[in-house]
């Protein structure tokens, strides 16, 4: 399981480093999540994951349209690398 998950996880980088920055907020349809929106969601959802196998309370993992900061792109991006490794090391415990 843990490698399905990494090799899911990088498959997702992959193709999130190749969304150009004019169109991190394209969405197909008005109401449906954007790029960034998902990318966020991703990250939201680390997060969640990491509180419940530590115990901890579960941060908001829901997400709206347009709740991702197309701004916030590099920020999403590397948050989602640097929980990955986290997830990694809590798998190995």
């Amino acid at each position: 399981m843990a490698e399905f998950s990494r090799k899911v996880r990088e498959s997702s980088l992959k193709r999130f480093r190749l969304v150009r920055p004019s169109d991190r907020a394209w969405r197909p349809a008005p109401g449906r999540l954007s790029f960034v929106d998902h990318l966020k969601h991703l990250v939201d959802c680390d997060r969640w994951i990491l509180a419940v196998v530590k115990g901890e309370p579960e941060p908001h993992a829901n997400i709206g349209p347009g709740e991702g900061n197309p701004e916030q792109w590099d920020e999403y991006l590397g948050q989602l690398v640097e929980l990955g490794g986290s997830s990694r090391l809590s798998s190995k415990n």
